[in-house]
């Protein structure tokens, strides 16, 4: 596949399979190359034809907690207090900056899917 831009499902695909063909190859060669063009080739694709993903931030720290079975404590102390763990699942206490900083610096997770508005519990 010559890379070009990609404008059909098709196109999608079969950029999609030239890059799994040349995964791992050497550094510095004329495969990376390639391999570097057609990822951004289909992140542009992506980017313009696949809607974002729009999740609540507590929805998602309750997803990822039970993924990795977590448990409201374990959030609470990674948060610095047992009793925000559960504050912030019952939507009482707002994510503030710090907290999205460790739940993306020691868990992992994305901070753009934490930042996003939601609805928390009036106090």
């Amino acid at each position: 596949m010559q890379p070009k831009i990609l404008r059909t499902e098709a196109d999608h695909k079969d950029a999609l399979t030239e890059i799994k063909r040349l995964w791992g190859a050497s550094a510095a060669s004329a495969d990376q190359d390639r391999l570097e063009v057609l990822v951004l080739l289909v992140e542009d694709y992506e980017t313009r034809t696949i809607a974002p993903v729009k999740i609540d931030p507590v929805d998602y720290i309750a997803a990822h907690m039970e993924l990795c079975v977590k448990t409201a404590d374990d959030l609470g102390a990674l948060l610095g207090s047992g009793p925000f763990g559960r504050a912030v699942l019952s939507r009482k206490q707002p994510l503030t900056l710090p907290m999205i900083q460790a739940l993306v610096g020691r868990w992992g997770m994305v901070a753009e899917l934490l930042i996003a508005p939601y609805d928390t519990e009036p106090a």
